[in-house]
């Protein structure tokens, strides 16, 4: 995943700040945040689009702050 997938991810643009990522984050994340978690009866669709929007939010988060190493990748 490259910069650009990330904000797409997330649904901003390449000049968000990381309070925009970190919202946009928590908007899109909140789904699973709540009873699906306990009931652990999630498709592989939805996790896999909670996972990348982790990663996303992580990477740009980490892009914003100036850290090269993210979860081991450059």
């Amino acid at each position: 995943m490259n910069l650009v997938e990330c904000y797409q991810s997330l649904g901003l643009e390449p000049f968000a700040t990381i309070e925009n990522v970190n919202m946009a984050y928590k908007r899109l994340i909140a789904p699973w945040l709540g009873d699906l978690y306990q009931v652990g009866g999630k498709c592989l669709f939805e996790c896999r689009t909670a996972e990348r929007i982790n990663i996303a939010r992580d990477w740009l988060v980490a892009h914003l702050k100036g850290v090269v190493h993210v979860n081991g990748q450059d």
